[in-house]
């Protein structure tokens, strides 16, 4: 590697001008500089593409909605085309505390590693914006809640990271390729980083002292039978995605009688309970959007709804 190797951001936007400001701001603010910052407008219908029109520091890209999947796979490519060595990826409603990208270049020494900044809810600052499973230096793992659950070291190992400050290499994405932009929202980060570690087999690395803020999720919790079930609150046109991806990617990437014996019938069973017991309002619908999204996923109908 070079020893002072270029790094492109890349934002993806849609209809959110005043997030965008402020994450902008955010990536003006660091203390070490990337080369490039690409945003990616998704259509935006606000203002937001007047505005980029000022910005003569950034590199804009305007492409009709395809969501976080179709805007991360033009943003990361053009990043390459560019020649950018290392990319650092996120949506718009991410804002990196001014070190964050300063502590991903002093960790991400090795090239056949994949980094990222933790993401902590911007309404508690040791509270992690998703439940994480981290694997410990001395073996096991550890499904952590805060960031003080993090064990004090440099880069945490984990089974994941998604694009919420994800940066990698542009040798590793010449391996894997770009995201699969027909995945639209939802799970498509999934995909990619099982991609990344699965069937690239590159590890992924936390590195604690890269700090970005989001809003974190809203979850519906009940106890159902002998467990609690814990899902993402979403209208059901956007949880349509949810279930439709991680299917798909339960079929891709796990061995197929496993697969098809056991996930399919537990994702339509989860479907049902979530659709009929968990949320409270519009059932029928959810009932609805929640089939056919298991439907599409095992067909491989994919793209926008």
């Amino acid at each position: 590697m070079k020893n002072n190797p270029s790094t492109a951001v890349v934002v993806v936007t849609c209809n959110r001008l005043e997030l965008l400001k402020e994450n902008l701001r955010c990536l003006k603010r660091q203390t070490a500089k990337a080369d490039w910052i690409i945003v990616v407008n998704n259509g935006s219908v606000d203002g937001t593409a007047e505005w980029l029109a000022t910005q003569s520091e950034v590199e804009v890209l305007s492409q009709e909605n395809l969501g976080s999947a179709g805007g991360q796979y033009a943003g990361l490519a053009k990043a390459c085309k560019l020649g950018a060595s290392w990319i650092w990826m996120m949506d718009d409603d991410f804002m990196p505390d001014s070190g964050a990208l300063d502590a991903l270049k002093a960790c991400a020494t090795d090239s056949e590693i994949v980094y990222g900044s933790v993401a902590i809810s911007n309404k508690n600052e040791d509270e992690l914006c998703w439940h994480t499973k981290i694997f410990l230096p001395g073996g096991g793992v550890k499904y952590c809640k805060m960031l003080s659950d993090f064990p004090e070291q440099a880069a945490v190992k984990t089974e994941g990271i998604g694009f919420l400050g994800l940066y990698i290499h542009s040798s590793i994405v010449a391996k894997i390729g770009l995201p699969k932009k027909e995945l639209f929202i939802w799970a498509d980060d999934v995909e990619y980083f099982r991609r990344i570690t699965q069937k690239g087999g590159f590890p992924m690395y936390y590195v604690r002292g890269s700090i970005g803020r989001h809003p974190p999720s809203a979850y519906v919790e009940k106890k159902f039978l002998w467990k609690t079930l814990r899902v993402v609150r979403a209208a059901p046109e956007k949880a349509y995605y949810g279930f439709r991806n991680n299917l798909w990617i339960d079929l891709h990437y796990e061995r197929p009688l496993f697969a098809y014996a056991i996930l399919l019938p537990k994702r339509i069973a989860l479907a049902i309970v979530v659709a009929v017991y968990m949320e409270s309002d519009r059932r029928a619908i959810r009932l609805y959007f929640y089939l056919m999204a298991i439907l599409h996923g095992a067909i491989g109908r994919l793209g926008k709804l």
